[in-house]
Parts: structure tokens; C-alpha cells; sequence
């Protein structure tokens, strides 16, 4: 997208409801912490994925964080 005046990188988030915010947050931490790749949202479901190869977390709750090892 170029806009005069605009930096190249934006960043665009779904509508999540409080409580995905909030486990979509804790997510992003600790995979950070443990060193993953990607944590992303789709269609209000939170997923996560330490390489390019390996399977896909699915946090579906606050439960679901301790999938993130």
C-alpha cells in the first residue's frame, strides 16, 4: 500500500471479543518466551506454530496456553 505520508509497515487486527484479547496477548508472550514463530488469529480462533514445519496449536482457551511449550 503506499500513502504519501504513511509508513510502509501496518499492522491489522480482527475483532476479537475481551476474553480472545486477552488469551491472544498471554499467546504472543509466551511464545515469545519459548521462542516461537508465529501467533496469529483467524475468524476469532487463536493458532500458533513454533517452526515453518511443525503443527499447529490451537488455543481455543486460557487452558489451551499450556499447549505452548
Amino acid at each position: 500500500m503506499c500513502i504519501q505520508g504513511v509508513s510502509d509497515e501496518f499492522y491489522v487486527n480482527e475483532h476479537l471479543t475481551m476474553q480472545n484479547k486477552l488469551i491472544y496477548k498471554e499467546a504472543r508472550r509466551l511464545a515469545k518466551l519459548k521462542q516461537y514463530k508465529y501467533v496469529w488469529t483467524k475468524n476469532g480462533e487463536i493458532f500458533a506454530r513454533k517452526e515453518d514445519t511443525s503443527g499447529v496449536i490451537i488455543v481455543k482457551d486460557t487452558e489451551g496456553l499450556k499447549n505452548i511449550k
